[in-house]
């Protein structure tokens, strides 16, 4: 059930709502361009484990760092603009409410475009999700590859026999480069 905000005496009017609801279509569109930046430089992080170039992966890191924190801070901000939007309608659990929830309780257009700014968001959200998902399998594969790779190389050593003066086998006890290091 949509529980539209009226417009009367006594509920918030259109003019309460027009900056508060154009401050949150903000935030939410800055919101969706760093989540698109993220999902672009997860493409671009993807690539370079592809080539194993280490140094656009650190670019990379380095990138996402930046980014993550400024997605924090306007999350902070979109948290504290739901929080006056919650008192404006009056509604005090806006500020926990899911986005799509307070667009109900909302007139139109506003209802409108706030739906439109948050399917935007999470579809941007999905790929970036995707993409990170993907990272996160090609990453552990890697791993597990390097693993294997320095398993076989420490199991070589004990593989080898040798055969002793008399063609018997001989069990000699060397260590093996990969022993020492790890």
């Amino acid at each position: 059930m949509t529980n539209t905000v009226a417009t009367s005496q006594t509920g918030p009017g259109r003019a309460d709502l027009t900056p508060i609801v154009a401050e949150l279509r903000d935030a939410l569109a800055t919101l969706h361009g760093l989540l698109q930046q993220l999902t672009e430089l997860a493409g671009r992080k993807l690539d370079a484990m592809r080539q194993a170039d280490t140094g656009d992966l650190q670019s990379c890191a380095a990138m996402e760092h930046r980014l993550l924190g400024d997605v924090s801070a306007k999350r902070k901000q979109r948290e504290a603009i739901l929080a006056r939007l919650a008192q404006s309608l009056h509604w005090p659990e806006a500020v926990t409410a899911p986005l799509g929830e307070i667009a109900d309780r909302l007139p139109e257009p506003f209802s409108s475009s706030i739906r439109a700014k948050n399917r935007a968001l999470r579809e941007v959200a999905d790929t970036l999700q995707q993409k990170n998902r993907l990272a996160a399998v090609v990453a552990r594969n890697l791993h597990a590859h390097v693993r294997s790779i320095f398993a076989e190389l420490a199991k070589a050593n004990q593989e080898c026999v040798l055969y002793g003066p008399s063609g018997q086998h001989e069990q000699t006890s060397t260590d093996a480069w990969v022993d020492a290091v790890g």
